[in-house]
């Protein structure tokens, strides 16, 4: 196989691995709107309380301004950056470029994998969260759920400052996906 193919078949294969992990984050992104669900019952002195308790000062919006930048487009700038142009002058200065950008794509394949990886692991983590703080706020479904709107009628809040600390470790496991969905493919780059 010539040098110039096998860069054009690693550079596709790299675009896809790009591109799988832009899904992943969006899916994991998509799976943290469920938090959103819960919050928006939080009153202001609540979210406060939840927020400061995290570390970065987590807040729930930045699930919808990440959800933006994790197109494959939004990586390719990073990829394009990193990569050496293949000079014209002379084949060794362009075999010397293609073989950098070779091990490059390399580079790039493991860490979008590693990130794959590490997004699910985090994902499914928080998904099991989820589902312990829903079985611990809402012990009988629909029935708890209409008490908690007759409270909010004769103006108590939604979430009593009992339900704070499971809303706390669900709210810690979503920074932490969050944390990784933001984690860079390629050096220190966002």
């Amino acid at each position: 196989m010539d040098l110039e193919e096998l860069h054009d078949s690693k550079y596709k294969e790299t675009l896809k691995a790009l591109e799988v992990l832009a899904g992943t984050k969006r899916h994991a992104l998509v799976q943290l709107q469920k938090t959103q669900i819960l919050f928006k019952h939080l009153k202001w002195k609540q979210q406060e309380f939840i927020n400061n308790r995290l570390e970065g000062n987590f807040l729930i919006q930045s699930i919808y301004e990440n959800q933006s930048q994790t197109a494959a487009g939004g990586l390719l700038p990073e990829l394009a950056g990193q990569l050496v142009p293949a000079a014209r002058s002379s084949q060794v200065q362009r075999t010397r470029a293609v073989r950098k950008n070779l091990l490059q794509f390399g580079i790039i394949q493991a860490r979008a994998a590693e990130l794959i990886e590490a997004i699910a692991k985090s994902t499914a983590v928080f998904n099991c969260q989820y589902k312990a703080c829903c079985r611990e706020l809402f012990p009988l479904g629909c029935i708890s759920r209409l008490f908690r709107r007759v409270r909010q009628l004769f103006n108590y809040p939604y979430f009593s400052w009992k339900d704070m600390g499971s809303l706390q470790n669900l709210g810690m496991a979503a920074a932490f996906v969050v944390k990784m969905a933001e984690a860079p493919v390629i050096g220190g780059q966002r």
